[in-house]
């Protein structure tokens, strides 16, 4: 991570009932060389985009690294987006009608820096975040 290269993390969070809340962590270096942490997410009700001090996840996926320029356009596209309509299955659903849950949405916006998650055997029925991302510890083990 640099002022050149700012760091992406979808995260199960551990919020709502089933642990399964999605959220986008970014942090990176800014031009003017301070380090910063930053969260984007869908509650459903509105996004959300701002600071942070820490990040709290139960699960994640991989860690992709996004030139930070790239990065600094998604974020200046995300104050623009506006709130999607609302499904707890995800757009992927059969009955969904195109409507998003935090996990399709943020899924969707990520393609804006070339990242793509795919999709789950389930998604036709429910687009959970746990069927992308794996606990900590998956990550911390030798190849």
């Amino acid at each position: 991570m640099s002022t050149l290269t700012w760091l992406f993390v979808l995260a199960a969070d551990g919020g709502g009932k089933s642990g399964n809340h999605a959220v986008l962590y970014i942090e990176g270096i800014n031009s003017d060389h301070h380090y910063f942490k930053h969260f984007v997410e869908f509650t459903g009700h509105r996004i959300l985009s701002e600071s942070c001090l820490e990040f709290e996840y139960v699960e994640r996926t991989e860690a992709f690294m996004v030139p930070s320029e790239k990065a600094q356009y998604f974020l200046e596209m995300i104050e623009r987006i506006q709130k999607p309509g609302f499904c707890i299955r995800g757009n992927d659903a059969i009955g969904s009608k195109g409507k998003h849950n935090c996990f399709t949405w943020l899924r969707s916006v990520l393609k804006l820096v070339d990242i793509d998650l795919g999709k789950s055997l389930f998604s036709p029925i429910i687009t959970a975040t746990k069927s992308f991302t794996q606990p900590e510890e998956y990550y911390q083990k030798d190849p």
